[in-house]
């Protein structure tokens, strides 16, 4: 169902429109709504530009034009959070592995180098209202960080970096003075518990459960393999322990046993 919106596009408001206690209450409203979409329902508008959000005489706002909306798993979803959570908290190495998890690495990367080019650079961001940090200028930053260190990035962050660029852009014309930070810490606690409610869904469990299935059915095949492997000795395990404590050896030892046994049995 369509309907009108009545107001006037973020960037044409004037400073006489609205009273600074209305253009707060907007910008921090439209700051969780943004963020139910890319944590919750996990399904947002992906260019919410100043344009896109209409701002009426009594103090509401429409977002209008959902011709781009992004779509993001559960997995995503939960390590942005966790960078978001990293920057409003300045804690550097919070953000840098919620970053790898949204991305992928190799034996050549460079884990720890990248953890200290973020602590270094999140205090920097942390405590910074929007009129004092650009927030595209920020992720390019972190980009940057990343590529140079060898972790590569999922697609998917440009559809959210863009996102959440253009709602800081329509933020910055509404009320400049709001912190990302303080809007991050205002709706945490609710976006962790419908995270939580989602979580524990009928729908997440059966798929749990289907998870647990698959390994309770696959998992005695593997194992019986992984042992027939060592019986062939395509299989190495190395085993450090220390000097008065055998019991790993002895684990071991017995697995050996246990597979020439079975390979006995089956020749």
């Amino acid at each position: 169902m369509q309907t009108l919106a009545d107001g006037q596009a973020a960037h044409r408001l004037k400073a006489e429109d609205l009273s600074w206690k209305q253009r707060k209450k907007i910008a921090k409203e439209f700051v969780a709504y943004m963020f139910k979409g890319f944590f919750i329902e996990r399904t947002f508008h992906a260019d919410p530009h100043p344009g896109n959000v209409l701002v009426s005489a009594d103090g509401k706002a429409h977002v209008i034009d959902w011709g781009m909306v992004g779509r993001i798993d559960r997995s995503v979803s939960a390590a942005m959070l966790g960078t978001m959570i990293g920057m409003a908290y300045n804690d550097g190495p919070a953000l840098a592995q919620s970053w790898i998890r949204l991305g992928s690495t190799t034996p050549w990367s460079d884990i720890g180098g990248f953890t200290s080019d973020i602590a270094r650079f999140v205090p920097h961001v942390t405590n910074a209202s929007l009129a004092e940090l650009n927030f595209g200028v920020a992720l390019t930053s972190v980009l940057t960080f990343s590529t140079n260190r060898g972790i590569q990035t999922s697609p998917n962050i440009s559809i959210l970096g863009k996102s959440v660029a253009n709602m800081e852009g329509t933020i910055r014309h509404i009320h400049p003075a709001l912190k990302l930070a303080d809007s991050i810490r205002d709706v945490l606690q609710d976006v962790l518990l419908d995270m939580a409610r989602d979580a524990s869904s009928p729908e997440q469990l059966a798929q749990y459960g289907l998870h647990a299935l698959h390994a309770l059915t696959h998992g005695p095949g593997q194992g019986i393999q992984a042992l027939n492997d060592i019986a062939d000795r395509q299989l190495t395990v190395h085993n450090h322990t220390r000097l008065n404590d055998n019991r790993a050896s002895k684990t071991a030892f017995a697995l050996i046993l246990l597979a020439l046994r079975n390979r006995h049995r089956t020749n």
